[in-house]
């Protein structure tokens, strides 16, 4: 269990430094390109992820899965094996690659009508470069995950981070072009550039293309499911990047206007609440092999890994919900210089546990092999979201659209839960932190309205304002954790389910 906390803390600690990366990346972009446009290029963007996760979603999964059961035990062929499992990938990702790109190159003009805005599909053309970069990265990232090479996929990734901000940035001060077609056009280039890296990397660490033969079918058998829920996710997101704009406009709301809801909340405010969610993802991802290698199912230490993983995600999580909710309005407009995402930050700060217990719970399910019932489980969840944001046709507003979102992320989860405790006999242990957890929020939050008021005192300066929400919620996170530790939630010997009794209990027995 320490080397999977230790995995957490490394993969956490360059997840957090990508995020902050990210973070002030999506700040500038939201000003260079204003809300309508950062509404054009949500559209781009989410249409962009479905297709990536046709191609190259479920198997970089599967490649990690199984390269940790070659590499579990000292076997002579187990990079001979790797190499297979990598090569096949390539194959197939990059066919479907291909397909999809000419596909969507020769009905463009067709499909542009489709979209509120046309400009957003040639935003998307001068993404689609980018495709089959990032499948053959995603493929070798995964491999070297599989491997627990958790440090240096991590950097890999953030490199890739950093070529684009640096060619968007210096491009947008450099050409005179269309700002928004820039940031499309970068994302290519770099992706071209972050891919050599890796390809070189791999290479030297023992990568080598051999012979698929024979590992074409594992991959796909187990790989479709996954990418399904993959795809699912991301058309999720496109459905709600067209829906969005089309409730609003039916509500009375011009293009532009309906636009900029858009941005201002998928574009600006959520992204900012799954921040929390980097931690929770990093855990997520070193689940995945930690669990594959696990041989028994239904063994105690795997209900125990489940237990101990979901205890520290709802911690993870509820840290910063009163953070979110107090800060929320003056923070969004703080940071995106928009007064629409502040609000969606403060009645949407509840988001934050749902998100993070789905991410850990339904990379679980794809650990132990439950890929299909996680596909289903997760359109019954999505199903719920659309009804209930056309439930309220003609009074649709953020909140429902808050609403709707946490109760399908929750129906999902639950019904995760439910086919992994069929599936391990898990012991429902995290419920009780859970319900702990959320109690804890509430006295937070009435800490955090204290800081908050008695720091509005400063002076009204940009420098003031920034100290006011930075102490504010660094208070709200330290106090939380305070209460956490005065329940015995937050040690690093409870979280992972060994409380001193337990302990003590081990001793006496050794």
């Amino acid at each position: 269990m320490k080397s999977i906390f230790k995995a957490v803390a490394t993969v956490s600690a360059f997840a957090i430094l990508s995020r902050i990366i990210a973070f002030f990346f999506k700040i500038f972009l939201s000003r260079v390109l204003g809300t309508s446009n950062m509404g054009i290029y949500q559209v781009a963007i989410s249409m962009f992820s479905v297709i990536v996760a046709v191609c190259c979603s479920g198997i970089p999964l599967v490649v990690s899965k199984q390269t940790a059961q070659y590499h579990a035990n000292i076997n002579p062929l187990a990079q001979l094996n790797e190499n297979k499992t990598v090569t096949a990938s390539l194959i197939i990702c990059l066919v479907f690659s291909f397909i999809i790109y000419s596909t969507l190159l020769i009905f463009s003009n067709s499909l542009k009508p489709l979209f509120a805005s046309e400009m957003s599909m040639n935003v998307l053309l001068l993404l689609m470069p980018a495709l089959c970069f990032f499948c053959i990265s995603s493929i070798i990232r995964s491999a070297l995950w599989g491997r627990k090479m958790y440090a240096i996929t991590s950097i890999l990734d953030i490199l890739e981070q950093l070529l684009r901000i640096g060619l968007c940035i210096g491009a947008i001060y450099l050409f005179s072009a269309d700002n928004l077609l820039i940031t499309a056009w970068t994302l290519s280039l770099s992706a071209a550039i972050a891919t050599l890296f890796c390809i070189i990397y791999y290479y030297k660490k023992g990568g080598r293309l051999a012979n698929p033969t024979g590992h074409f079918k594992p991959l796909l058998a187990t790989g479709v499911p996954i990418t399904a829920t993959k795809i699912s996710n991301n058309i999720v997101t496109m459905c709600i990047s067209f829906a969005i704009p089309f409730l609003f406009t039916a509500k009375g709301l011009s293009t532009e206007e309906s636009l900029a809801m858009l941005g201002a909340t998928i574009g600006m405010a959520l992204p900012l609440l799954c921040v929390p969610n980097t931690i929770v993802g990093s855990l997520a991802y070193i689940m995945i092999p930690t669990l594959s290698q696990l041989s028994e199912k239904k063994s105690k230490a795997m209900s125990i890994q489940i237990n101990s993983a979901i205890k520290l995600s709802i911690v993870v999580a509820c840290m910063f919900v009163a953070a979110f909710y107090i800060i929320g309005p003056e923070a969004g407009e703080f940071v995106f210089d928009n007064k629409i995402s502040g609000p969606f930050l403060q009645y949407g700060a509840w988001l934050i546990i749902p998100i993070a217990l789905e991410s850990i719970i339904s990379s679980m399910m794809n650990a132990i092999g439950l890929e299909v019932k996680g596909f289903i489980n997760y359109c019954i969840g999505s199903a719920f979201l659309f009804i209930v944001c056309f439930s309220f046709f003609y009074q649709f507003s953020l909140q429902v659209f808050s609403m709707a979102l946490g109760l399908s992320l929750t129906i999902c989860t639950i019904l995760d839960i439910i086919s992994i405790k069929k599936a391990t006999k898990l012991e429902l242990e995290f419920i009780f932190t859970l319900f702990i957890c959320i109690a804890l929020i509430f006295p937070t939050i009435a800490f955090t309205q204290n800081v908050y008021n008695l720091l509005g005192l400063l002076k009204n300066t940009s420098m003031m304002q920034f100290v006011r929400l930075a102490v504010t919620g660094i208070s709200s996170v330290a106090f939380y954790i305070g209460l956490v530790c005065v329940f015995e939630l937050m040690g690093i010997t409870s979280a992972f389910g060994f409380s001193k009794k337990r302990v003590a209990r081990k001793v006496k027995i050794m």
